[in-house]
């Protein structure tokens, strides 16, 4: 079996990619987020909230072998459509701006068509 090999060049340009959207939300937010909240740091908080469970949910992925992938494909995409229909389903979908793309599950809400 093969080792997986960590690319610094990918991981880098995605760094540099997440400073910048980083940068540009901390900029252009700030007197839209004091408006709403009170608060200049608010949408900055939340995304940087964001990244840190994207970071986490990219490390945990990166340690499951490739193996699981393959094995686990039809599956995994079974269920990633089964999320996007259920967005039609009245007491979980939930409908914004006329258009239902959200799952309300409780406390969390989540986009299925990311998985």
């Amino acid at each position: 079996m093969k080792t997986k090999k960590f690319n610094f060049i990918l991981a880098g340009i995605v760094l540099l990619l997440l400073l910048t959207g980083i940068l540009v939300l901390s900029s252009a937010s700030v007197s839209a987020s004091w408006e709403k909240f009170s608060n200049t740091s608010y949408f900055l908080r939340h995304q940087l909230i964001g990244l840190a469970v994207g970071l986490l949910a990219a490390l945990l992925a990166f340690k499951i072998p490739l193996e699981f992938f393959k094995k686990y494909s039809l599956w995994l995409y079974v269920t990633a459509l089964t999320a996007t229909g259920l967005v039609f389903v009245p007491f979980l979908g939930v409908k914004l701006g006329g258009s239902a793309r959200w799952l309300q599950i409780g406390p969390f809400a989540f986009q299925p068509s990311e998985l």
